[in-house]
């Protein structure tokens, strides 16, 4: 992830709650995935400037990608 903060960009992490892993842990280790219906995503790669978020990169094979994604700012 990448934050802004007073005009300057800089890379950060992202943490999940151990909450949300403990219901899918089995899952994970026995399918490599857990056992719901798959979320929506658009496979896009976001970043902060100034006061717009600008799609910066696109997951290989992802939705936006197969859908020939043109990159915009918001």
């Amino acid at each position: 992830m990448q934050e802004s903060l007073a005009q300057e960009n800089f890379d950060a992490n992202m943490f999940v709650p151990i909450d949300l892993l403990e219901p899918v842990l089995e899952d994970l280790i026995a399918m490599g995935r857990p056992r719901r219906s798959p979320r929506p995503w658009l496979g896009v790669y976001a970043a902060e400037q100034g006061d717009h978020v600008t799609v910066v990169g696109l997951t290989r094979g992802g939705p936006a990608e197969r859908a020939d994604c043109v990159w915009v700012t918001w």
